[in-house]
């Protein structure tokens, strides 16, 4: 019998009730919710672990999508019961950066509240590379929108987010950038007068991170390069698809390149459904 684990996620309130949820945010939501689970995974040596997630439900209308596991199911039960730690966590923090005076340190991980976290799981937190997950996750549950809340289940463990917990959840785990390190970043800009025209051009790669605010992120390309990339097309479902895929894909859009003649960002108006599912 093939090693295999259930992970369940629900949205519930009126937008759900009357059919008005837009599918393309929750496939986002969905989006921030696999890259998390990637980054935990392979603290528990979980190898390729984006190709061990496939999509069992996901239909529109649908407040309710079913998750599997396929292989090293025990392993992912650990990532996925950390990832809840860490939510937990994220609404004990409330909406407070982690420092000496909200956690304690303990022999293994550490305490946030009533939150237990393992060592790998902490310092992720702490580096505030889940934030971006985690707000894509409950980004439906924004002010202004009818959704009440996003319960996730696997076996016996539960989580859930209401509307009240989102501002938590969206908030930075770190500090800010010191205006020191905002000027060092802005010095190392290079006049747009020395660089090559931008061209339009297809190029193939894997979509590695998604920001639903501006809709970009990283792209790589199969040569193994990572550029930049923002959307401007207008089949969002897609796109979105395509990322969610974790596949090579083709994409076409505007491409700049730096001095060296290399490809730094692109903004994609197209993406070829055929390499998807090839």
């Amino acid at each position: 019998m093939p090693d295999h684990l259930r992970i369940e996620l629900r949205y519930s309130g009126p937008e759900v009730e009357d059919g008005t949820l837009p599918v393309e945010d929750i496939l986002d939501a969905l989006a921030g919710f696999q890259d998390a689970f990637v980054k935990l995974a392979r603290l528990e040596n979980l190898s390729q672990p984006e190709r061990h997630l496939r999509f069992v439900t996901l239909e529109k209308g649908s407040a309710k999508v079913l998750l599997d596991v396929i292989e090293m199911a025990s392993r992912a039960y650990k990532a996925i019961k950390n990832l809840f730690s860490a939510l937990e966590a994220k609404k004990e923090l409330r909406g407070q950066p982690i420092t000496y005076n909200n956690c304690t340190i303990i022999n293994g991980g550490a305490i946030i509240g009533k939150s237990s976290l393992n060592t790998g799981t902490f310092e992720v937190l702490k580096s505030g590379d889940l934030d971006n997950d985690f707000d894509r996750l409950t980004a439906p549950l924004k002010k202004g929108r009818r959704i009440d809340s996003v319960e996730l289940k696997v076996k016996d463990e539960t989580v859930r987010v209401s509307a009240k917990d989102r501002p938590f959840i969206a908030a930075r785990t770190v500090q800010s950038e010191e205006p020191e390190v905002r000027k060092a970043i802005a010095s190392r800009r290079v006049s747009v007068e020395t660089l090559p025209e931008p061209k339009e051009v297809w190029l193939k790669g894997t979509f590695r991170s998604h920001r639903k605010r501006g809709n970009s992120g990283d792209f790589e390309t199969t040569d193994g390069q990572r550029i930049k990339y923002k959307y401007v097309g207008e089949d969002m479902k897609s796109f979105l698809m395509a990322y969610i895929s974790r596949g090579i894909v083709a994409v076409f859009g505007t491409v700049q390149y730096d001095q060296a003649g290399q490809a730094v960002s692109i903004e994609i108006r197209e993406v070829e459904p055929s390499a998807i599912n090839g």
